[in-house]
């Protein structure tokens, strides 16, 4: 199959599609109305186009729909049109002080629903947010899905979370707690014989706190992890808790990093998608039924301003650690742990562009405990080697 180049695609789509990888489903996008593209090695192109209303009395609509062009795929599944929609805080709820967002979809090997209702206090910057969500995801196209990401299991998750915010003028606190259960279903789960049709229950908790604090032209940050999943056998790959960052669970609204050989899905660029243990030089797929981490860095301003496009840039050096399970990282004893740290340097510019405020990171892991276990395969042999990641999305 011959993948469709980035030189192949206009410069406006690229540059639409990387603005909202930092976005959240609360942001302001710059327009109503954009294209999108991407593709991955199930597609060789896939064309969409994205929607958003401005709020409304039902809430606020977003719809994007897409198609796929050639590859193994002749074109989106069954001949049909992909699409993702979504609605989001209805003024029956914010009346009364809560947020919510009802979406579903069906685009590039996956299906799935997603309720979140919440109540949010004070601001963004120094508040607090309580909520449930009611969550299902199954795979309908196994050639879109990374293997090493994703088994080809549905799941059905009930859970709750709480985020606690604090903001001053030289200082940012953070905190996040979250707790799920559900069941997995699958006519071959993992870790269970048998062609007949199967479900397992599991449980699914994480927390984690992070703070930065600002030292005159210094910036210092620290971040602590600590999460499990609780099941009879070894979990589905994309409820495990990745050593790396976000789950496949986290990642399904980023067309360019979700799908087996998206543009940043790992091929010729090495994108970082944060979360859970952020071991930031390891590769995907490395995941297990617990892990706990501390992420530390130390940023230098070069650069900063409080208006304009370009807010700040700085220097950053950053050392991750983390204590894993066997299952995420084997080892050759019997130990039922491992130990793993990365450390490196790198710089980082922020923008602010309308509403969007976002980093691009540029990060050399140059130390690795376990170089084995590399993102960059080819650089997997030396515990100190050139190696290097991007991300349009805040570490931590």
């Amino acid at each position: 199959m011959t993948a469709l180049r980035p030189d192949r695609l206009v410069a406006t789509t690229i540059g639409f599609s990387l603005l909202a990888l930092a976005t959240s489903a609360r942001a302001q996008y710059p327009t109503p109305l954009a294209p999108l593209a991407w593709w991955n090695d199930a597609s060789d192109v896939t064309l969409g186009l994205w929607a958003r209303t401005n709020p409304t009395p039902l809430g606020r609509f977003t719809l994007i729909v897409s198609r796929g062009f050639g590859g193994q795929q002749a074109a989106t599944i069954e001949e049909s049109v992909d699409f993702h929609i979504q609605v989001e805080d209805p003024f029956a709820l914010t009346n009364r002080g809560f947020s919510g967002l009802l979406a579903g979809w069906a685009m590039d090997g996956t299906v799935g629903t997603l309720l979140r209702l919440s109540r949010p206090t004070g601001s963004p910057l120094t508040g607090t947010e309580t909520g449930v969500q009611l969550q299902w995801v199954a795979t309908r196209e196994i050639r879109y899905l990374d293997p090493s990401l994703w088994d080809n299991t549905g799941t059905g998750e009930a859970g709750v979370f709480h985020t606690r915010r604090s903001s001053t003028a030289n200082q940012d606190l953070a905190l996040r707690l979250d707790g799920l259960g559900g069941v997995a279903y699958s006519r071959s789960l993992p870790g269970q014989s048998g062609s007949g049709y199967a479900a397992e229950a599991f449980a699914r908790a994480a927390g984690e706190v992070s703070i930065r604090r600002r030292l005159s032209f210094l910036v210092f940050g620290a971040r602590g992890y600590a999460g499990g999943i609780f099941s009879a056998n070894n979990p589905p790959k994309q409820r495990a808790i990745p050593i790396q960052g976000g789950d496949p669970y986290q990642t399904l609204g980023n067309p360019w990093f979700r799908t087996e050989g998206a543009p940043l899905a790992g091929g010729d660029v090495f994108y970082h998608a944060p979360g859970h243990a952020n071991l930031r030089g390891y590769r995907l797929g490395e995941a297990g039924r617990w892990a706990g981490s501390i992420n530390l860095e130390l940023e230098a301003d070069v650069f900063r301003r409080e208006t304009g496009i370009f807010r700040r840039a700085s220097l950053v050096g950053f050392w991750d650690g983390a204590i894993v399970d066997t299952l995420a990282a084997r080892t050759f004893d019997d130990t039922a742990f491992r130990v793993m740290a990365d450390a490196g340097a790198g710089f980082r510019i922020w923008f602010s562009i309308a509403s969007l405020h976002f980093p691009l990171r540029v990060e050399f892991p140059v130390y690795l405990s376990d170089p084995v276990l590399a993102y960059d395969r080819e650089r997997a042999r030396d515990y100190v080697e050139f190696r290097w990641l991007v991300s349009v999305q805040p570490i931590f």
